[in-house]
């Protein structure tokens, strides 16, 4: 099988493409049936992990020589934000934190990092409630976005959990390191207003809104994570991650 992920702080949803080769008729079958969820597990020797969890939207098998290939494309999220429409009521007053608790659950969405970010405030300052109270009716993901909004956020979804972050904020509270040492493959790639390109081999801490601290002769620093797209063949040798990264402080 060969894979294609592509995860980012967009709000657009993570994708995933993959190609099997000579799955049973059954299981071609199945992949075509009632959407079901898919993960992709790899890794290295005892080092694997889920790097995509998200649902099978388009599936289809051709024959190519004496191999019958099934495509598959996953996304993760689209059906809860973009097909879903939330028609709430809440009662005043209500606290921004739990307009976003009710958002999520309507949503079906695991809660992410939505805790913390509630706890820590807007980046105005608290977090303002709603003493009148506050109706929720519209398309999912652009409430979603107007209530993130007003609270100086932005949101994305990652593997099904919602992900909160301000234009500086980021997962987690170590940085993963990219040398030559832990897998870089060739040279940091600067580009414009401080970003930067870079390959490595597969890990599953490179993901994104985590931090990353990137050792090189040309790049050095802390950066966040963006976008990242993790690509591997099992007829292959290395996989890589290709990942595009913000500098810590001014990102975004």
């Amino acid at each position: 099988m060969t894979f294609d992920i592509t995860k980012s702080l967009s709000k657009d949803p993570n994708t995933c493409d993959i190609q099997v080769y000579n799955l049973s008729l059954p299981n071609r079958i199945a992949t075509q049936e009632n959407r079901p969820e898919a993960s992709i597990i790899a890794g290295y020797v005892g080092a694997t992990s889920i790097l995509f969890s998200g649902t099978l939207e388009f599936g289809s098998t051709s024959k190519e020589g004496t191999d019958y290939v099934t495509s598959l494309q996953a996304l993760d999220g689209t059906n809860r934000t973009k097909s879903k429409r939330i028609n709430k009521s809440l009662r005043g007053p209500v606290r921004a934190g739990e307009v976003l608790r009710v958002a999520a659950r309507e949503l079906g969405l695991k809660p992410g990092n939505l805790k913390k970010a509630i706890k820590r405030g807007s980046v105005r300052g608290e977090l303002r409630g709603y003493d009148t109270g506050i109706v929720l009716s519209g398309r999912a993901d652009r409430v979603l976005d107007s209530v993130c909004k007003s609270m100086g956020y932005f949101y994305s979804i990652q593997d099904g959990q919602l992900v909160l972050l301000t234009k500086d904020s980021f997962i987690g509270s170590t940085a993963a390191l990219i040398s030559r040492e832990t897998g870089m493959v060739g040279s940091p790639e600067p580009g414009d207003g401080g970003y930067v390109d870079v390959r490595s081999l597969i890990r599953p801490d490179l993901l994104p809104g985590h931090r990353v601290r990137i050792e090189s002769n040309l790049v050095n620093g802390l950066f966040r994570v963006e976008r990242v797209h993790f690509s591997g063949d099992t007829r292959g040798g290395d996989w890589f991650a290709d990942l595009e990264c913000s500098p810590v402080g001014g990102a975004r």
